[in-house]
């Protein structure tokens, strides 16, 4: 069943509403929606219209008959009109003109024919379930609902990505945690059930990351790494958690390398992701990061002690 639904009246009178509406109606229907949006005006009183086709299949473009035409004004009914399909209905705003074959509806219940549809389509329970979700959330939703409802839609969207995207690098940051391992190296091993967990050999630090490398969690990387209080001959980093790593976090990391190069520490990187792989590799920082800074694939407990060995250090 294929359905086209025609709407023109001026600008300002809400066409656009009106066809979104109209179009996440049939879509909630399981329905294919194509829509085609004319604005010719985007001052007040000028000639806008709306196409909106629907279809049980997919479709890619809309149809120029339309089985319901709705003219809100005189220019829309004398502009489509010709549009309207063999066996259409014609619906017309009766404040401005009466036609025979059409059928008059004034514009006040119109608006309260809209105002029932805008009310359904609302979906305000699922608004008010929002309220039960986390502060800075709910923050960003009023935000947006007011600016919407004060200034305009487009002022709203903007604001409101622009707080999501803060809010989101804000909890990237929280999340992302780096730890020192201090007591259990080869914890492969130990959760396996294939033996006993080995010590760290003297000289060596293991830190590792869980969470994504990115703006938020950099600053927290490069603190906890700082922190020591003695300089140990070689750093493992492990970073088999870490799936995404961004400029901002590269820079982290070889700034905290180029310190350590500076106090004669090993920097040594373990379990890199394919993602934090490429990024290292397509800024050079690994041939920045000096010799032997990433091994992959081994166990932790005896690459450690080779280099412990190899730095002269057993």
């Amino acid at each position: 069943m294929d359905i086209s639904i025609r709407i023109g009246g001026e600008a300002g009178q809400g066409i656009q509403s009106i066809s979104s509406i109209i179009a996440k109606t049939f879509a909630r229907h399981d329905f294919y929606v194509f829509i085609n949006q004319d604005f010719a005006s985007r001052i007040r009183g000028g000639h806008n219209f709306v196409a909106v086709s629907t279809a049980v299949r997919e479709i890619t473009s809309h149809y120029m008959k339309a089985e319901l035409v709705v003219a809100l004004d005189k220019r829309s009914f004398e502009v489509h009109r010709d549009h309207l399909a063999d066996g259409g209905v014609l619906v017309y705003n009766s404040d401005e003109m009466s036609i025979a074959d059409g059928i008059g509806i004034p514009m006040a219940t119109l608006a309260g024919i809209l105002i029932v549809v805008a009310y359904n389509m609302s979906e305000w329970r699922a608004f008010l379930r929002l309220f039960h979700g986390p502060r800075s959330d709910v923050l960003v939703l009023l935000t947006t609902f007011a600016l919407t409802v004060a200034i305009d839609l487009t002022v709203a969207i903007q604001v409101g990505v622009v707080l999501a995207a803060l809010l989101f690098m804000r909890r990237m940051a929280e999340v992302t945690q780096v730890r020192a391992l201090r007591e259990i190296v080869d914890y492969e091993a130990s959760e396996a059930g294939d033996g006993p967990a080995s010590p760290l050999p003297a000289g060596v630090e293991v830190f590792e990351i869980n969470g994504s490398f990115c703006f938020g969690a950099a600053r927290k990387f490069t603190e906890t790494l700082l922190s020591l209080q003695s300089a140990p001959e070689v750093v493992i980093l492990r970073m088999r958690h870490v799936l995404a790593m961004d400029a901002t976090g590269l820079e982290a990391l070889e700034e905290v390398a180029a310190r350590f190069r500076r106090r004669g520490t090993a920097l040594l990187l373990s379990g890199v992701h394919a993602q934090p792989l490429v990024v290292m590799e397509r800024s050079g920082a690994l041939d920045r990061l000096g010799e032997l800074p990433l091994f992959l694939g081994q166990r932790l407990h005896a690459r450690a002690h080779a280099v412990h060995r190899q730095l002269g250090l057993a």
